[in-house]
């Protein structure tokens, strides 16, 4: 009576040390994801690294891809120098995980801090005591990356609120393929360049004036004017004074024309 037994060879033995080693390695990177990000995927393009956790954000991944090279042309067009690809991390959360998060956890849907932008992927929804519950309109991540990405373009320049939140606005939009979208604002350009009134104001509508703005201010004195405008702004507190370097005219004569 003899015992069945089976051989293995050297080479058996490495290739299966390598499929082994393989294998332990990749249990590895997803066991890093998950204990530090709280994700299971991860992609990278060019510098950029997309954390994601289902099928909806990977779409959304990939469609943020697929319009990053019409992006940089539109960029630095408007912002007037090339675009250096910084190693960018990209968050994407869920309801459960944007709960934990103290910026979105206020309803916003993305931000950007330290070379990180964090994008929201499901509505926003706050749950009454009843039941009941406040549904929130539906997050773009792809157009909030964008918008995004701009304020890390421009996160060295200085400049004002209404400007930077106006040209994210305008950049993303026309990313997505809205060129020859018109915003009409009845609000007066004097309450979007008082700060203050970021903090009391409806959100919503000043973005909507910023980028009506700036729509403004490329119609009348073209794109080569916002590239002046950055170039002027880092390190002067009185934007009014760039205003009128970048423009040419007096900034009360700016504020007339922005105002009809």
């Amino acid at each position: 009576m003899s015992l069945l037994t089976k051989r293995s060879s050297t080479g058996d033995i490495v290739k299966g040390g390598i499929i082994g080693f393989m294998i332990v390695g990749v249990l590895a990177v997803a066991a890093h994801l998950y204990t530090n990000y709280g994700y299971s995927k991860s992609a990278r393009f060019n510098n950029l690294t997309f954390y994601y956790s289902d099928e909806v954000q990977e779409n959304y991944v990939k469609t943020i891809q697929s319009k990053m090279s019409e992006y940089i042309l539109i960029a630095e067009k408007v912002i007037g120098e090339k675009i250096a690809f910084d190693r960018i991390r990209i968050n994407l959360k869920n309801n459960k995980m944007a709960q934990k998060d103290t910026v979105l956890s206020k309803g916003v849907y993305g931000y950007y801090s330290n070379n990180i932008i964090v994008l929201r992927s499901e509505r926003y929804v706050i749950e009454g005591p009843r039941g009941d519950a406040v549904f929130y309109s539906p997050p773009d991540p792809v157009k909030t990356f964008y918008h995004e990405y701009t304020h890390y373009l421009t996160k060295d320049s200085g400049l004002p609120r209404w400007f930077s939140e106006g040209l994210a606005e305008y950049l993303a939009y026309k990313t997505l393929g809205q060129k020859d979208r018109k915003v009409l604002s009845t609000i007066k350009f004097n309450l979007i360049v008082d700060e203050k009134n970021w903090e009391t104001q409806d959100k919503n509508l000043l973005y909507g004036a910023s980028e009506a703005y700036i729509n403004k201010i490329i119609t009348q004195w073209g794109e080569e004017s916002i590239q002046r405008i950055i170039t002027e702004s880092p390190g002067t507190t009185d934007f009014t004074m760039v205003l009128e370097r970048a423009i040419g005219i007096p900034y009360l004569e700016i504020v007339n024309v922005l105002s009809k």
